[in-house]
């Protein structure tokens, strides 16, 4: 029986995508590096910044896009119906948690800037774990944390690595706008899968 939806949060609650891409370039700016192109970037970050910023650890770069955050908000939206589905978990009785790579207090910030912050009975940020996703490490500790096992749970995440970091944890997946056995394109569809 489920008993919890585990949500990422870029690209699936909000999208980010330009706000991280125009991030991503002041940083290469700041460090004295070439801007790159739109076609070039991936949210993957840990694989873009070793091509991108050779010399830099990720520390580095992460430390510099966490202190100018603040300046790149304007660009991130709200995805279409997470008020509505989230509302409607809250109200079956599921716990709902927020697993994302990004650290936690980015996480909250962008929760309350949404007024979404209230729906979720957890948050685990990718501070909290040594291995981001694909490693299953921050599902395993939400699971902990709810006091829940993995088969317990379901997690919606819009990338691979969201759907291999379920399975390694024996968690449920449901991928938002990704090719899998459970696709859904539009978020208020997860009602007619729990």
């Amino acid at each position: 029986m489920i008993k919890a939806i585990l949500f990422d949060m870029d690209g699936v609650l909000i999208d980010s995508h330009d706000a991280w891409f125009d991030r991503f370039n002041a940083a290469l700016e700041h460090f004295g590096f070439k801007k790159i192109t739109v076609e070039e970037f991936t949210i993957n970050f840990a694989e873009t910044a070793a091509k991108y910023f050779p010399g830099k650890t990720v520390e580095e770069i992460r430390e510099y896009y966490f202190s100018t955050f603040e300046k790149f908000t304007a660009k991130i939206k709200k995805i279409k119906n997470v008020d509505e589905i989230l509302d409607y978990l809250r109200n079956k009785g599921l716990k709902i948690a927020l697993v994302s790579n990004t650290q936690s207090n980015i996480v909250e910030n962008i929760l309350n800037k949404f007024k979404i912050r209230k729906y979720f009975d957890l948050i685990v940020g990718g501070e909290k774990v040594k291995h981001g996703k694909p490693n299953p490490e921050i599902i395993l500790v939400a699971c902990k944390e709810l006091k829940l096992k993995p088969k317990e749970t379901i997690l919606v995440g819009d990338t691979i690595y969201d759907k291999q970091a379920a399975e390694a944890a024996g968690s449920g997946f449901i991928g938002y706008n990704v090719d899998c056995d459970k696709r859904i394109d539009d978020l208020i569809d997860i009602n007619k899968m729990v």
